[in-house]
This record gives structure tokens, C-alpha cells and sequence, in this order.
């Protein structure tokens, strides 16, 4: 009789164990259905509230841009624009397609060596980018305006 009371507490363990289980479960659906439901009906997900401040751009390159000194004219107006806003030039898809070719990770990538000194597009691309932020011009806006501009 020992052995049967020993195997209903293991089966009532079990049953236990079982409905938390479940209960967690049901619990985590339906987090799940409120939060999808909730996107499906206003179109935007659950915002994570912080002070009315955009969440801080954490920057993809982080080597430091080669010193402006080093050049002259334009390009070194480039390169003291992509030192005085790493994060804001580091937002953006380099179009000579140095990322595909060289491995580079960003348009500053092209700044911290000296590939944009010997590239266009680089250089007209930080130019722009900073000319159009002093407008007023967005980052989001700035990308749509070199995706087309750039459009094959």
C-alpha cells in the first residue's frame, strides 16, 4: 500500500506541475493575441516609452575617421563632416557599392580610411547628407533621396 500512496503523490506532482504549466502557456498566448491584435488594429506596434527622446542611433562603424588635416578642398570638407557627425553619417548605404566590394559597413566606413578621397560618390553622398540635415532634411528622408537618386 506504501508503493500506492508514493504513486499518487508522483501522479498529483505531476497534475501539479502540469496546470502550471498550462496556465503559463495560456498566459503567454495571450500576451501574444493582445499584442498582435493591438498592431493589427491601430497598424503600430506596442511603443516602449522613453521621455519623448528616439531611442540613441548605436553606430555600426566604430573606427575613428582619418583627420581632416590630412586633405584639402572638398574632401577634406568631407572628412570633417564624417568626424564632426559619426553617428549621423554612419545611418547611411554607401552607393559606389564599397560595401559589397570592400567590405565596408557603412558610408563612414569610407572615411576612416582613405577610400573617400578617391571616390565621388562618397564624397557627394556626406555632403549632401550634411547639407540636407542643415535643411532640416531627416535621416529617413535623406536615404529615400539617395535610393532614388541612385536607382538603377
Amino acid at each position: 500500500m506504501s508503493q500506492k500512496k508514493g504513486s499518487t503523490r508522483e501522479a498529483e506532482k505531476a497534475r501539479s506541475l502540469s496546470r502550471v504549466i498550462g496556465v503559463t502557456g495560456f498566459l503567454a498566448l495571450g500576451l501574444g493575441l493582445f499584442f498582435t491584435v493591438r498592431l493589427f488594429l491601430t497598424g503600430k506596434p506596442v511603443e516602449i516609452k522613453t521621455n519623448g527622446e528616439a531611442p540613441p542611433y548605436r553606430r555600426v562603424e566604430t573606427r575613428p575617421v582619418l583627420p581632416s588635416s590630412l586633405f584639402t578642398g572638398a574632401v577634406a570638407e568631407a572628412y570633417q563632416a564624417a568626424h564632426d557627425m559619426p553617428d549621423f553619417i554612419d545611418q547611411f548605404y554607401c552607393y559606389c557599392q564599397c560595401k559589397e566590394y570592400h567590405g565596408h559597413k557603412t558610408l563612414l566606413t569610407c572615411f576612416t580610411d582613405k577610400h573617400a578621397a578617391n571616390c565621388d560618390i562618397c564624397l557627394y553622398q556626406a555632403l549632401t547628407a550634411v547639407q540636407m540635415s542643415k535643411e532640416g532634411k531627416s535621416a529617413d528622408a535623406i536615404r529615400h533621396f539617395f535610393s532614388s537618386r541612385f536607382a538603377q
